[in-house]
Formats: C-alpha cells, sequence, structure tokens
C-alpha cells in the first residue's frame, strides 16, 4: 500500500483591536502566495487584506484613489457557488470591481446585513513584516445579498435578498 500524504490544513489567524487588524498569518499562507485576497469582518467593519503578488493591486490602488463608496455583493456566481463582488463606485457607469468566491472570506453574511452601510478597510501585505498589514484606507461600503454575481444594476435595478440556505455550505466546510 502506497504512502498517501494527507492535505495540510492552514489555520488563518487574525488578532484584532476593534475594527484594527493588529496581526495575522494570512500573509504567509498559500492563498495569499497564490495572490488571492481575504475578506474577514470584526467590530462592524469589513476588512480585505490584499498580498503584494495580487493581480488587481496596482489596479485596486488607482480604483481606491476615484472611490466615493463600495458597493459590497454577495450571491451566486453563476447560479452555483457563492460569490463577493466588490464594486468601486466611481460615478461612471462601468465602475470596476473584485470577483473572488466565498472560500476566500472568513464569514458568510447574515440577511440583516442587506441594504446596510458599513465601514470597508482595505489591508496591505508590509513587505518588512509579514505578520502586520498595513491599512491602505478605509471606505463606506453598502451591502447588497444579491440572487446572482456579477451583478450589474442595469440589467438587475432593484437588488432583492437571495434565498438560498448556507447550510450546505456549512457541510461542506466541515469536510
Amino acid at each position: 500500500m502506497e504512502n498517501q500524504k494527507s492535505p495540510v490544513v492552514e489555520m488563518l489567524h487574525i488578532a484584532s483591536n476593534g475594527a484594527e487588524i493588529v496581526s495575522t498569518n494570512y500573509f504567509s499562507l498559500r492563498e495569499a502566495q497564490r495572490g488571492n485576497v481575504n475578506l474577514s469582518g470584526n467590530a462592524g467593519t469589513l476588512r480585505l487584506l490584499v498580498p503584494q503578488n495580487c493581480p488587481q493591486v496596482r489596479s485596486m490602488r488607482d480604483w481606491l484613489k476615484k472611490t466615493k463608496l463600495l458597493s459590497v455583493f454577495f450571491g451566486l456566481y453563476e447560479y452555483q457557488e457563492f460569490a463577493w463582488q466588490i464594486t468601486f463606485e466611481d460615478g461612471t457607469n462601468n465602475p470596476p470591481f473584485l470577483m473572488f468566491g466565498w472560500k476566500q472570506s472568513t464569514f458568510l453574511p447574515p440577511v440583516e446585513l442587506h441594504h446596510r452601510t458599513l465601514p470597508f478597510s482595505f489591508w496591505l501585505e508590509d513587505r518588512i513584516n509579514r505578520e502586520t498589514p498595513v491599512r491602505l484606507c478605509e471606505l463606506q461600503a453598502t451591502i447588497e445579498l444579491v440572487e446572482s454575481i456579477p451583478y450589474n444594476r442595469d440589467v438587475n435595478p432593484k437588488s432583492r435578498p437571495y434565498k438560498y440556505s448556507y447550510d450546505h455550505l456549512l457541510h461542506e466546510a466541515e469536510d
């Protein structure tokens, strides 16, 4: 019988002081090394961890300079998997957005967040001390729970809360 390696499970740790991230091991994990972002929440604030090798990091800095408000959508991507869409509201008809899967976040939004506005901060990897991220900025974000992602107001001008259950996600996460 061959010796099979069991998959390595990496645990994400985020130490917080209210909404501030004091330290995290995220930037040393495989997901960050692949350039993936991670969304977390604490003390009524959403926080996006952005590794230096994230393909959109340069664009994101430019988008943030022009953005007054964020729209954060959570729904089914192509009606299959839950996903996040962060739209950088820049006053144009075609604002830039960032999309990523639900597994790149540490929580699932409750229905009570629909149409709520929360602080949203962007945290970059510090090249010198990877354990201590640097806060790039904080903006207000309107949370929308929608039926499908990518969300386009022109196609679907009225967002409405999704009617799906998270039960299968919770069981999948336990496996």
